[in-house]
């Protein structure tokens, strides 16, 4: 009976300990842009929720895919559209410019720590890869009217 219950303890404390690991690490809960589709010259906000209990997550940048030189910093300052600082929500306005590219678009976030690194985390397999997340954007042009038909 002893025996039992010192093998059942540790499998229980082991599943605990791993559990508490798993929480130490610093993860994106969600990530919007509301709205998600917006014409040329359009304002947005962008919202990204992160679970960081140990406040290793010091900055978040944005790249827009297929556009290295569209980055923008997202923030958690309390200073709009942040409304309350430090409170795992990072936020930013941003504008579409009016030369954007109709279609959809990805926006990815990474989380990096006070050292300017990229956020290591484990993957599914116990891998390490970025602490990063997507979100997609649409972008569209409003319709122009058809010329009139020529008077006959």
């Amino acid at each position: 009976m002893a025996r039992h219950f010192s093998l059942a303890f540790g499998l229980i404390a082991a599943a605990a300990l791993t559990g508490c690991a798993t929480s130490r690490v610093p993860a994106f809960n969600a990530a919007a842009i509301t709205p998600a589709e917006l014409l040329p010259g359009q304002t947005a906000v962008i919202t990204v929720e992160v679970r960081d209990h140990h406040r290793i997550i010091s900055r978040i940048d944005g790249a827009v895919e297929g556009y290295p030189d569209l980055t923008f910093r997202l923030r958690d300052d309390g200073v709009a559209p942040d409304a309350v600082g430090d409170d795992g929500t990072w936020t930013m306005d941003v504008s579409v410019p009016f030369t954007a590219p109709a279609g959809e678009h990805t926006i990815r976030f990474r989380a990096y720590d006070s050292r300017g690194r990229v956020i290591p985390v484990p993957d599914a397999e116990g891998n390490a890869t970025e602490l990063s997340t997507d979100i997609s954007v649409r972008i569209t042009y409003p319709e122009t009217p058809a010329e009139p038909a020529p008077a006959e």
